[in-house]
């Protein structure tokens, strides 16, 4: 049975101040890709941490995907499906 994690908002601000400095210093971003079902919040929050002194915001981009199916047990829970789908995904044209 897989184990959930319940991780708060502080612990993600938190994750995010400590990773940003790292991040800058290796690489210069000027995208950032927010994976839906849990990404939106930590890509905003990485965004604000990121942004130099008179520099302009990194873009965010979102994509959707999906890995949890239910596989029709009368359990309401969700479980981890065999194939990764696009439900939302960018296109650059």
């Amino acid at each position: 049975m897989v184990q959930k994690v319940y991780v708060t908002y502080n612990d993600v601000h938190k994750l995010c101040k400590e990773s940003a400095q790292k991040i800058l210093d290796e690489f210069k971003p000027e995208l950032i890709i927010a994976i839906g079902g849990g990404g939106y919040i930590p890509a905003r929050i990485l965004r604000s941490f990121l942004k130099q002194p008179n520099g302009k915001n990194i873009s965010i981009q979102a994509i959707g995907l999906s890995l949890y199916e239910n596989l029709g047990t009368g359990e309401p829970e969700e479980t981890p499906g065999t194939e990764v789908v696009r439900l939302q995904w960018l296109d650059f044209r």
